[in-house]
């Protein structure tokens, strides 16, 4: 019973000391255990005093013997039997019993368990029994007692009864296990009623299913032990056709069918009276005795069965002890064997094969399945092993989820589930395949507490074939495997857990190895020191108690050395041999207490303290000496490392050099000063405010652009310089400055006066970790800077127009209307009513008096300008002539007389500018602009004048262009005196033609260069690009202004941009090359100094405090450095490309326009 659980060991030790027979387990030869009945017939009186004794001291001779003789196989035992012995009893008489044997117990048997049967009649109240009825007694006690099932002992007993009572049948109902019901056992007479039935009604009739229904007599006889006797046939019929009918009416027959049934059975019967005797042993009622016969009972009949049934129903309740007594057996010894075969495994799968393989040999004609919980998803289980009858094969790894089927049903609920015949219900769905006709099914859940870890699934094709014995024994398995499951996961852990443990053994190694690393390679410096010997010492002043440490210590310096002497430096790192400049480190440790000189007594007395009240730590400055002499001032902590035996035995000691720290703090506040001096010397405002947006701060210059003194300003609202427009850009900027972030931005401020300034302001939040303190701003007038930038505008579109123009110059084609169409494009003029024109003279326009007139004067419209060509038709100022006539110079004049300049279209032309435009050859011609809008300033005379005079060059350089192009056929040898390099080669790029420009550039006399190639004098860093331009040339491409490099004879580089083209023959073939070449290492040194300046300028502009911003002539942004990103807020991706209004308010875009143009 050991491995049975607690609630199933009681049960059977109750049902065990109620039974009649005598029951002694032995293991090893001791008694185990023995009942009451078994005690009683020893004639013993304490059990205690019999367990563990060995049984040849408790049992007789003449029973130990026989039961030796069975057990000994060198004595010709066989193991499991039944031997007959006697008890000497008190009086002196001999009591027969019969010992039923059965060892059990892996892996060889050491658990005997012996069953002593014994007849102890008591004497009844009923009459003496005849020497017949004794003989028919002994007969049918000795038949059923020969059976091993009361199945098979009811059904000889009641072949027997039919026989002495000459009845057709005998019916032995025996109570079911519920205690209730009544099971007809196996009846042999009843075998051909089975087949006339199956003849006449087409139906199997199984007997085991019969099932007597409730009855007044039936109820009163199994109630109060009262026999009955019925001989009319209606009464018969009753009790035997109402039994009966269950059958055909669970073979769902209508009613007519089951009368016709019931009818058939009474026929073939023919029996017309009955006797009903309730079977009862020592007042426990067992089941029910019917007799059926045609001729009528008598009294006498019913009181020899009365008689007889008392034994019978002892010896079926012997039989049916047997029985249990051989189940318990046998399950026993399948517990034992599995519990034996699984405890030493580890593995669940063979744990779960292992239990499969006892239970089939428990149950051989059942399927039987052992599920386990799959590990990674809980709510399946995975089919682990499996055993069919008869050698059937079960395939494994099938799954199923919680609450799916019969095992799914047990495992979500963790109860047991049985059903004795699945055929008469619907089966769960999801059940999946059943190997073979199942009717009944027995799951069982393996758990731990109230984990679930699986089912044991029992399936037969019998009906009814698990009973409450099989359901126990099931559930012990399953507490055995559950135990084992648990054991296995146990023995899982602990070999992780050691192998965790050797991981961190190691880790802990290569901490400790990586502690001593770090400690010696610390940047701070570390002592390790003993102050056990120090704690010895101060405990002994506590024993004296010793009141104020710290004053006695300071009274009597002498004790305080005495104690820093008998501490003991372990080990210094690298960074405090540094730290005190040790020779070595023997050295230090040696004269480690001589630096510590008066500058640390005050530390070492409270240290001393702290040891002495059990501190584990304590910090504090000290001064020491190094050994070159030097004082140091040190921040010194030291921290008793925790559990060391005896105290402060290991105490770490961290040494902090304040000395750059102290020097470190003259020269902050040094910087201090000097950020003072540049803060009140900056030609910017600053101003500081605290949380509330008061004014603590304001510098020199802020508060002479405020007009205000600092007195007036200090401690001051914010609002004071603030118009009332302004306040709600200003409660935005304070609420992004309290998220801690800077912010940029342009405002109007209210100076003492009243006038308003603009002002560009950088504020910066101050902040102390997540609390907002205030925030610092720096702010600048920016009038200046906007005319800065409208000038910086027109300076470049200026440029832009003269870039243009330099473009355009050495088209023949451009023309001086083209060039003002351009000033007109870049908006260097005015476009709104105005007109631009040429005045020039067709001959003398002087006079003898050396007065002027206007009669040679002509005028040809550039624009829309009025049609009239005469000066006098349209000018009507004579100063004005006088001033065009003798004009040596640009000149304007703005405001003219209304009717100075007048135009047909009656448009009024009060301003006009006016650019001598002199080229070789005129006697002059004025470039001339008039317009009724804005007067010109002195910016736009230098624009048009600058642009005038380009085209003035260039018009000279057509010309003489065009004269170069008239003359060239006349003058061919100018190729020779050519500045440009002129050349020819083959197909094999041999030279056959140079020019004299070649001897001038490379040094080479022309004879020495004809009949080479190109590769005897280029680069070598050049030689395969050329190799590759030189290929594209021969395959009929033309090569456009490739650049490559030369070395001249004296070894100088020579940069050459090249222009060639193929020779063609006639049929189109490439027969050599051709073409021009120019040495640009002079124009190459200027534009890579070009380079060099433009990117120094743009560094200049990008780390620029003041925001630079640069737009063309359409306000197309293409320049906008760092201060404008912090200044608008725009990167410079975002903004490039956009116009610069887009960054102009709209109010301010009209006077934007203004100062622009």
């Amino acid at each position: 019973m050991r491995n049975h659980t607690p609630e199933l060991c009681k049960e059977i030790e109750e049902a065990l000391e109620l039974s009649a027979d005598a029951l002694l387990i032995l293991e090893k030869r001791k008694i185990s255990y023995l009942n009451s009945a078994c005690l009683n017939l020893l004639e013993r009186s304490e059990k205690d005093d019999l367990i563990g004794r060995d049984v040849a001291d408790v049992l007789p001779p003449t029973v130990w013997e026989p039961l030796m003789t069975i057990l000994d196989p060198e004595r010709g035992g066989h193991g499991t039997a039944a031997v007959g012995v006697s008890f000497p009893r008190r009086n002196g008489e001999q009591l027969s019993a019969t010992a039923l044997l059965v060892p059990f117990g892996p892996p060889t048997p050491s658990t005997l368990q012996i069953t002593f049967l014994h007849e102890e009649m008591a004497q009844s109240h009923s009459p003496s029994l005849g020497f017949d009825d004794i003989q028919t007694i002994e007969a049918i006690s000795e038949i059923a007692l020969k059976r091993a099932d009361p199945a098979n002992a009811a059904s000889d007993a009641s072949r027997e009864l039919s026989r002495l009572f000459g009845a057709t049948c005998t019916l032995i109902y025996l109570l079911g296990q519920d205690g209730v019901s009544l099971d007809l056992q196996h009846t042999p007479c009843l075998g051909n009623i089975q087949e006339q039935l199956k003849r006449e009604v087409w139906i199997e009739f199984p007997l085991e299913r019969i099932r007597l229904p409730s009855s007044p007599f039936l109820e009163e006889a199994l109630a109060h032990g009262a026999a009955k006797t019925f001989n009319d046939g209606a009464s018969m019929n009753e009790v035997l056709c109402s039994g009966l009918m269950s059958i055909a009416e669970d073979k769902y027959l209508i009613p007519s069918e089951a009368e016709d049934f019931a009818s058939q059975i009474e026929k073939s019967l023919g029996i017309q009276s009955c006797i009903i005797v309730p079977l009862t042993a020592r007042k426990q009622s067992l089941g029910l005795i019917l007799v059926f016969r045609a001729a009528p009972f008598t009294r006498g009949d019913q009181d020899r069965l009365e008689r007889i049934a008392p034994h019978l129903a002892l010896a079926m309740r012997r039989v049916k002890a047997q029985c249990a007594e051989i189940e318990y057996a046998a399950e026993l010894s399948t517990l034992n064997q599995i519990g034996h075969d699984i405890k030493a495994e580890t593995d669940p799968a063979k744990i779960a094969c292992l239990a499969a393989e006892g239970i089939s040999d428990r149950f051989p004609d059942c399927y039987v399945g052992v599920l386990l919980r799959n590990p990674n998803r809980p709510e399946e289980l995975i089919l682990h092993a499996g055993a069919g009858s008869a050698g059937e094969h079960i395939p494994l790894g099938r799954r199923i989820t919680s609450g799916e089927g019969f095992a799914g049903w047990a495992y979500q609920r963790g109860k047991a589930y049985c059903c004795d015949d699945i055929t008469r219900g619907p089966r769960p769905s999801g059940q999946g395949p059943i190997p073979k006709a199942t009717r009944s099914v027995l799951c069982v859940p393996i758990q731990i507490g109230h984990e679930v870890l699986g089912v044991l699934d029992l399936r037969s094709h019998e009906f009814a074939a698990f009973d409450e014995h099989a359901r126990i024994l099931m559930e012990t398995i399953a507490n055995q495997v559950g135990i084992a499951i648990r054991n296995s996961d146990l023995c899982r852990d602990l070999r992780l857990e050691l192998q965790e443990r050797c991981r961190v053994g190691g880790a802990l190694r290569m901490s400790e190895e990586k502690f001593r690393s770090l400690f010696m390679d610390s940047p701070t410096a570390q002592l390790e020191v003993d102050l056990s010997p120090v704690k010895r010492i101060l405990d002994r002043y506590q024993e004296m108690e010793l009141g104020d440490f710290k004053s006695y210590f300071l009274s009597n310096p002498k004790e305080a050395q005495r104690c820093l002497m008998a501490m003991r430096v372990r080990n210094v790192n690298h960074s405090t041999l540094a730290l005190f400049v040790a020779p070595s480190k023997k050295e230090l440790v040696r004269k480690f207490q001589a630096l510590l000189g008066d500058g640390a007594m005050d530390f070492l007395v409270d240290s001393l303290v702290a040891i002495a009240n059990n501190e584990t730590s304590h910090s504090g400055k000290c001064t020491l000496l190094n050994f070159s002499g030097e004082h140091l001032h040190i921040m010194v902590q030291w921290v008793a490392l925790p559990d060391t035996t005896p105290p402060y035995k290991h105490v770490m000691v961290s040494l902090v050099d304040l000395t750059r720290i102290k020097r470190s703090e003259n020269e902050v506040r040094a910087l201090m000063h000097f950020n003072e001096t540049v803060i009140n010397s900056m030609t910017e405002g600053v101003i500081v405010e605290n949380q509330d947006a008061a004014i603590t701060f304001i510098n020199p210059a802020g508060a002479e652009m405020l007009g205000y003194s600092f007195e007036e300003l200090a401690q001051q609202p914010f609002d004071i310089i603030l118009p009332a427009e302004q306040h709600e850009l200003i409660e935005q900027v304070r609420a992004r400055l309290r998220e801690g972030c800077a912010h940029r931005y342009r405002l109007k401020v209210k100076r003492k006066d009243d006038s308003l300034l603009d002002i560009l302001v950088a504020a910066n939040p101050r902040m102390d970790g997540d609390q907002f303190l205030g925030c610092l701003s720096v702010f600048s007038d920016i009038t200046k800077l906007r005319k800065t930038e409208t000038q910086y505008r027109w300076e470049s579109s200026i440029n832009a127009a003269l870039a243009d123009v330099s473009r355009r110059l050495l088209d023949p084609s451009f023309s001086l209307q083209d060039l003002i169409l351009l000033v007109q494009h870049h908006g260097l003029t005015l476009t709104e009513s105005e007109y631009a024109f040429v005045i020039s003279s067709r001959g003398n326009i002087h006079h003898s008096d050396g007065s002027a007139s206007s009669a040679g004067i002509i005028i040809e419209p550039l624009s829309a300008a009025p049609p009239e060509n005469d000066w006098d038709e349209l000018v009507n100022d004579p100063s004005l002539l006088d001033r065009v006539i003798h004009a040596n110079d640009s000149f304007y004049i703005n405001n003219l007389n209304e009717a100075a300049i007048a135009g047909s279209n009656g448009i009024t032309l009060r301003n006009f500018l006016a650019v001598p435009m002199k080229p070789k050859g005129a006697p002059f011609d004025l470039v001339a602009f008039a317009n009724s809008g804005r007067g010109y300033v002195k910016r736009d005379l230098r624009a048009i004048k600058r642009l005038v005079r380009l085209y003035a060059i260039a018009l000279q350089h057509n010309r003489a262009k065009q004269i170069h192009l008239a003359s060239e056929a006349r003058y061919q040898g100018l190729v020779e005196t050519s500045n440009d390099l002129i050349w020819r080669c083959n197909r094999k790029g041999e030279l056959t033609y140079l020019n004299r420009a070649w001897e001038h550039t490379h040094g080479y006399k022309l004879d020495e260069m004809l009949g080479r190639t190109f590769a005897n004098f280029q680069s070598p860093l050049a030689a395969q690009r050329d190799v590759e331009a030189f290929n594209k040339l021969r395959s009929g491409e033309p090569l456009t202004g490739y650049e490559t490099t030369h070395i001249a004879k004296n070894g100088e580089k020579i940069h050459i941009l090249l222009n060639a083209l193929p020779l063609l023959d006639s049929e189109g073939n490439v027969i050599g090359m051709q073409g021009t070449a120019q040495d640009f290492t002079e124009r190459k040194r200027i534009y890579e100094a070009l380079i060099e300046s433009e990117e120094r300028f743009r560094s200049v502009a990008q780390t620029a405090a003041d925001a630079i911003i640069i737009a063309d002539e359409k306000g197309k942004i293409h320049f906008w450095n760092e201060a404008a990103v912090e200044m608008f807020g725009y990167s410079s991706q975002e903004i490039l490309g956009n116009s610069i209004f887009s960054i102009i308010p709209q109010q301010h875009r009209q006077d934007f326009n203004i100062g622009l143009y």
